[in-house]
């Protein structure tokens, strides 16, 4: 009687054993039908967390939305990044000046600047003394004469910036702002604010090869590139002085930008 009793208890348990698994299996076939939708979970559907983790793909594409395009972001150097393709001005320019300091051309904001890279040992270095004559008769009226230093065409500017200060200012008295030695020419090598003023990809209206010594950029109050002119354009040069005296009189320079 006893051993019949365990024989029924093992019927009973082995019976509903059966039973979940056909179950299971039930659900199983059912869930690979087409059409069929699978069980949903305490985790959320198809058994994935209805909460996913904040620092998953989705969360990593919405940081790299918000984290903004790489162009729009300054570097460090001599001078922030400028667009290839978003023209931005000379102001948003950082540079260092002939002293070693910083020289935020920001500060040039409603001045219209003539951008000349200068060398001290050149057939052009006499346009120092028309530059700075240049610079007194217009600076009341808003103009900036800005001397960039270069070595780059004939090796005529060996010096240092010291080197550089002193002679330009015991020669030829320069007061108007110089910068600090950079390379100016066309190129892989040339500094930012050069590339800017001599390609039409970003500054909006003229591309220009800078080939010597003096070479000269007009810009406007706005920051933007007005007119380049090669070096033999003298400071004297009655069209530049006549450029320059429209610049003044305008809020974003001349109307008809072009190369001389």
């Amino acid at each position: 009687m006893r051993r019949t009793g365990f024989n029924l208890i093992a019927v009973v348990i082995a019976g509903g054993w059966l039973a979940g698994a056909s179950a299971t299996a039930d659900q199983a076939s059912n869930d690979k039908r087409p059409g069929t939708q699978p069980a949903k979970t305490s985790r959320g559907e198809s058994g994935h967390s209805a909460h996913p983790d904040p620092g998953g793909v989705h969360a990593a594409a919405a940081h790299a939305d918000h984290a903004g395009s790489p162009a729009t972001r300054p570097t460090s150097g001599d001078s922030r990044l400028v667009p290839s393709t978003q023209p931005v001005g000379l102001h948003a320019f950082k540079m260092k000046d002939i002293d070693g300091k910083t020289c935020d051309l920001a500060g040039y904001k409603g001045k219209v600047v003539l951008v000349v890279n200068v060398a001290s040992k050149c057939g052009f270095t006499k346009q120092y003394a028309g530059l700075q004559k240049l610079y007194e008769d217009y600076k009341d009226k808003g103009l900036v004469v800005l001397g960039v230093p270069s070595n780059d065409f004939g090796q005529q500017e060996p010096g240092t910036e010291s080197e550089i200060k002193e002679f330009c200012t015991s020669r030829y008295h320069v007061t108007f702002p110089m910068l600090a030695k950079v390379s100016v020419k066309n190129g892989p090598q040339q500094t930012a604010l050069y590339k800017y003023l001599s390609e039409k990809a970003r500054n909006g209206v003229l591309d220009a090869k800078v080939a010597w010594n003096f070479n000269k950029f007009l810009v406007g109050k706005d920051g933007k590139v007005i007119r380049h002119y090669e070096s033999k354009v003298a400071p004297e040069d009655e069209k530049l002085r006549a450029d320059i005296e429209k610049a003044l009189k305008s809020s974003a320079g001349l109307p008809q930008p072009g190369i001389r």
